[in-house]
């Protein structure tokens, strides 16, 4: 992934904003700042989001393609 130099991370605690952060966002956001990153919010919503993991959220079709191999 990208770096950069400073990277800012904004935890939202609305209801709208807690839908979309997860953890493997977080991370994401963390890891980017090579010198220093900036976490602007509160503990409770760093750790309500930490609890949150969007793997089961995704939708894949992978299962699916291993059942019934490669297309002819």
């Amino acid at each position: 992934g990208s770096e950069v130099p400073f990277a800012i991370i904004m935890l939202d605690n609305s209801r709208s904003g807690m839908m979309v952060q997860c953890r493997e966002h977080l991370y994401t956001g963390l890891s980017r700042g090579k010198l220093m990153t900036f976490m602007i919010g509160n503990m409770e919503t760093a750790s309500a989001i930490c609890k949150e993991t969007a793997i089961d959220k995704r939708k894949t079709f992978l299962s699916q393609l291993l059942t019934l191999g490669p297309p002819a």
